[in-house]
């Protein structure tokens, strides 16, 4: 164990004896370059993470969607959403039943119309799908037209769970194919599944009817996704490590860390939406990142500087030892502050700047001591 220290000490004194001042700058230049990388990387991190949040925070605070807004207009012109407490529990489900109807209608006309598939239906070049102007249109609720607004098809709308309500307006009108919500699940070819969810009708025309408040839960899991931000992290880093000649080991790590880092932000900035801080949390989601970082680089400075403390600590007393058993001296260093001096008895260091070492037999006591 002695020996080996003895080679530390050898090596670390050939080591700085053989510095020389353009080594040193190049030394220090490579740990700049090192710590704007990983600054940068931060930055990055941080950055993306509160542009993240800010988008998730403007989707869960938009507006209504305007579609169901028409459709609580057109179904309940006299609902007053200042009289919504003077609405009994009935009233209300039957507002949100009739707009819910009317708004999976547009809903499907704005699909159809924007390109999109419904249900297997997609508009040929040209086509376009409009609406029954009455609310009380018999057998359909929307046709399909061609470039010169000759009709294709007729098709009926039903928004509900209800396959029995179904199948006896499919009966009542059987040349018309009734397009329903995605929770029916039917074989009659007469009967198209779409893939909007009634439920996700229901959710969206209550939410507008009575301007409900989002509780904390669903405000946070409204902000915080950190899917992108994390999948910018593993393409950019899994890049380094397939074309790139770097330490597989150390970009995990870096991967760990950049992970972290976004997590931390986004979490922080979700928690701080949920608590009701609305915009404000973008700033504080950016100063949280800034923060963790700060506390990461000094847990990292105090590990490095108490590794090394101790590396020292080990290789003084094994130097000491080694001092003891060439000299003979069974101790030559003061036994009560630990701290020893120059064979000529003189104290160099800081813990016995007193004075001189009195000699005790084969012990060495400092003034300062005595």
């Amino acid at each position: 164990m002695e020996n080996d220290a003895y080679q530390v000490l050898i090596k670390i004194n050939k080591k700085y004896n053989q510095k020389n001042s353009t080594s040193i700058l190049s030394d220090l230049r490579d740990i700049y370059k090192r710590t704007i990388t990983e600054k940068r990387r931060s930055y990055l991190d941080i950055f993306i993470s509160a542009i993240n949040l800010s988008v998730n925070i403007f989707n869960a605070e938009s507006s209504p969607n305007p579609l169901v807004i028409e459709a609580i207009k057109t179904t309940n012109p006299n609902f007053e959403y200042e009289n919504l407490n003077q609405y009994s529990d009935s009233e209300m489900q039957g507002i949100i039943n009739s707009a819910k109807g009317k708004y999976f209608e547009l809903l499907v006309v704005d699909k159809l119309n924007s390109g999109d598939s419904v249900g297997g239906i997609v508009l040929p070049n040209g086509a376009r799908a409009v609406l029954a102007d009455s609310l009380n249109q018999p057998g359909w609720d929307l046709r399909i037209l061609d470039e010169h607004g000759h009709n294709i098809e007729f098709l009926q709308l039903k928004a509900t769970e209800n396959l029995e309500y179904i199948g006896t307006a499919l009966a009542k009108y059987p040349d018309f194919r009734i397009l329903t919500t995605s929770e029916i699940d039917s074989i009659n070819p007469g009967i198209i599944e779409s893939n909007i969810s009634d439920e996700d009708l229901t959710l969206e025309v209550s939410r507008a009817l009575s301007g409900e408040v989002m509780d904390f839960t669903d405000k946070f899991f409204e902000a915080f996704n950190p899917f992108f931000p994390i999948l910018v992290v593993l393409a950019r880093e899994g890049y380094q490590i397939l074309f790139k000649n770097v330490n597989i080991s150390r970009q995990l790590q870096i991967i760990a860390g950049r992970t972290e880092r976004i997590l931390v932000s986004s979490s922080m900035g979700a928690i701080a939406f949920g608590a009701g801080l609305g915009w404000l949390s973008v700033p504080i989601s950016f100063l949280v990142g800034l923060i963790h970082d700060k506390q990461i680089e000094n847990e990292s400075i105090y590990s490095s500087y108490t590794s090394d403390i101790n590396k020292l600590k080990w290789l003084f007393i094994h130097q000491k030892n080694y001092h003891k058993e060439f000299y003979g001296f069974n101790r030559w260093y003061c036994k009560y502050c630990s701290w020893f001096g120059s064979f000529d008895y003189f104290c160099g260091w800081y813990n016995c700047w007193s004075g001189y070492f009195r000699s005790k037999g084969n012990n060495c006591c400092c003034k300062r001591c005595l």
